[in-house]
């Protein structure tokens, strides 16, 4: 806003991360202030990038700031979903997009370890996550 942004977009999108589920929406919120602030209350949010690389000791502790095992990625994937949709018409939230359907899960970077799903070759197979991120979705859409 300060660089004059404002009038030359139509959604904002965010990039959240955090070590945990609950600050996703702090930063949903405090964009939302910001934006209000600015007379653009009404506009709507992706988030364009949510996840948790399930990544302990094996992507760079330098740049692994919210790394978690395959738990508590498991686990901060079903208390987001119905988190941000309890509250997605609040918040204005158009969208929620996971970081990546498929990582190879190997090498030095967090993100390699983000997937739903892990890829071997040619071969892809679903993780804890992404059955825990399914069912969620499935749920806040009013389906079992």
């Amino acid at each position: 806003y300060l660089a004059g942004g404002r009038g030359y977009f139509d959604e904002v999108g965010l990039n959240s991360y955090s070590l945990l589920a609950r600050n996703i929406e702090r930063i949903v919120r405090y964009n939302r202030e910001v934006m209000a602030r600015n007379g653009d209350a009404r506009k709507p949010v992706v988030l364009s990038e949510v996840g948790w690389p399930a990544a302990p000791r094996k992507a760079h502790p330098a740049t692994c700031y919210f790394c978690v095992n395959t738990a508590q990625q498991t686990e901060r994937a079903r208390e987001l979903i119905p988190r941000l949709a309890r509250l997605r018409h609040a918040l204005r939230l158009t969208g929620v997009y996971w970081l990546s359907w498929t990582s190879t899960y190997q090498g030095t970077e967090p993100f390699d370890y983000t997937g739903l799903s892990v890829q071997r070759g040619t071969r892809i197979r679903p993780r804890p996550v992404f059955w825990a991120f399914r069912k969620a979705v499935r749920r806040a859409e009013g389906r079992r």
